[in-house]
């Protein structure tokens, strides 16, 4: 009988300093998880940022057909008729 309740004092000791340990680990993630939010919500504006940039110079592209004609050298605005 003393054996099983020292048996089961040694496990419920050790299923304790798990419990601690999983809790500890548990704030640590946390932590982290908290960290990586704010970190991914600055990504997030600055990929924002870049997409408006991006559109904004894509908006002072001249059109599709004005720049192949160009390229391929039938500017018409300056051809004679």
């Amino acid at each position: 009988m003393l054996e099983d309740l020292e048996s089961l004092r040694a496990k419920l000791t050790e299923l304790n300093a798990r419990v601690r340990n999983l809790r500890e680990e548990n704030q640590q993630l946390r932590a982290q998880l908290g960290g990586a939010q704010v970190e991914l919500d600055a990504l997030r504006g600055r990929v924002s940022g870049a997409v408006q940039r991006v559109d904004e110079l894509l908006s002072r592209l001249p059109a599709a057909s004005e720049a192949a004609d160009k390229l391929a050298g039938n500017d018409r605005a300056g051809a004679p008729r």
